[in-house]
């Protein structure tokens, strides 16, 4: 099976790291070909990662068919996305003259050219939707809406990473298309941890993007509540980096005065190797697609305490394996952390189920064979033999 995948950015955000490991684990499992579609205008580790891994990539001009929320001239802008995307299109099948796949698979909703180069070549089409859009980037779609579900229903198989994203597609996104949800699948490898922290302060990291949709600032207020009670036994780790929204959060810290308990650790390649030194992981955001991160730290045997919202509530089991708490309320984020500071055998028997749970649900063995059926059927539907 030769697959073409197409890919949105070249930074190795969550969307790209969920590819790469299926791409990985589907052609060292079921030896299936893939060469990477990727955008030429954005920097980012994809390229590098690809060389590394022995991935084929093709790099091509793209636009992508959203736009900010606030934009200005929205009819303008969607008669041209539409036609420049067929310029872009036209100028990738002649990239890729010669080549012959039999599926293509797109990795983000926001990237239409999979689409566009399933009708032109008439190979099936495995889209996959990891975003709530508006709610996470604050985008709209160019295209017209007709046109933009239309081609969602053409799909041979529509992807969602979890049920809120389903819920949101088949409302939002692209009604009336046939949506399966398939959680993430993580590379696991970790084993248990063994030493528990019984009497130091507290580890609390958060890792992700320093970006309003994340919600750090939920994490800080609640820090800062907790330190105005005179409880001080922790320490607040902030893996990730951003702009504006980071300097915010900076003059928070120095405002509260609570600087002495929060470490700024910014962009780590090494961040999944950093999780194994704490002792409590932290998800706010507020529409959680799925939550590799959330897996990521129960693969380090860390309890979670995550925001009730978007996918984070179909990963933490609530008073297993960590606490959901309602997302705008610090007083309630506040006092979950201060349980964990106040009972401290709660870190090991929470974290244990949490490590039991990410390895039977979240495997990228079972993404990788749920999607690989997915790939085969579409294949079957369209009468290609070569699979």
């Amino acid at each position: 099976m030769e697959v073409l995948a197409i890919t949105y950015c070249r930074a190795m955000l969550g969307a790209n790291r969920s590819m790469v490991a299926m791409i990985k684990d589907m052609r060292d499992r079921y030896s299936v070909s893939f060469t990477v579609l990727m955008p030429s205008v954005i920097d980012g580790d994809l390229e590098q990662v690809l060389i590394s891994e022995n991935i084929p990539y093709i790099v091509a001009p793209m636009k992508m068919w959203v736009m900010p929320v606030s934009a200005s001239l929205k009819k303008f802008r969607s008669v041209s996305s539409v036609i420049k995307s067929v310029i872009l299109n036209n100028s990738i099948l002649k990239q890729i003259k010669g080549k012959r796949f039999d599926l293509i698979y797109t990795n983000n909703s926001t990237v239409q050219y999979g689409a566009l180069l399933s009708e032109k070549l008439n190979v099936p089409h495995v889209w996959h939707v990891r975003e709530f859009g508006r709610r996470d980037y604050d985008i709209d779609f160019s295209y017209p809406e007709k046109k933009r579900i239309g081609y969602f229903r053409k799909a041979s198989a529509v992807i969602a990473i979890s049920d809120a994203i389903k819920k949101y597609a088949e409302k939002e996104l692209c009604p009336g298309a046939e949506i399966k949800r398939i959680y993430n699948g993580i590379s696991l490898y970790k084993p248990l941890k063994q030493d528990f922290n019984k009497d130091k302060p507290i580890k609390i990291v958060y890792s992700g993007a320093l970006q309003p949709g994340k919600n750090q600032i939920e994490l800080l207020m609640a820090a800062s509540l907790l330190i105005g009670k005179g409880e001080k036994d922790f320490e607040v780790y902030l893996i990730g980096d951003g702009n504006e929204y980071k300097e915010n959060l900076k003059a928070y810290v120095k405002d509260q005065g609570i600087e002495e308990h929060i470490h700024f650790m910014g962009y780590r390649d090494d961040a999944r190797e950093l999780l194994d030194d704490m002792d409590l992981g932290i998800i706010c955001s507020k529409s959680e697609g799925f939550g590799r991160v959330t897996c990521e730290y129960m693969e380090s045997s860390l309890p979670v305490i995550g925001a009730a919202a978007g996918g984070t509530t179909e990963i933490i089991d609530d008073n297993e394996t960590g606490f959901l708490y309602t997302l705008g309320d610090s007083n309630a984020l506040a006092d979950k952390i201060l349980y964990f500071i106040n009972n401290r055998d709660a870190l090991e028997t929470m974290g244990r189920k949490a490590y039991e749970k990410v390895y039977r649900d979240f495997s990228l063995e079972r993404n990788t064979d749920e999607m690989y059926k997915v790939f085969k059927d579409s294949l079957r539907e369209k009468n290609v033999k070569r699979y």
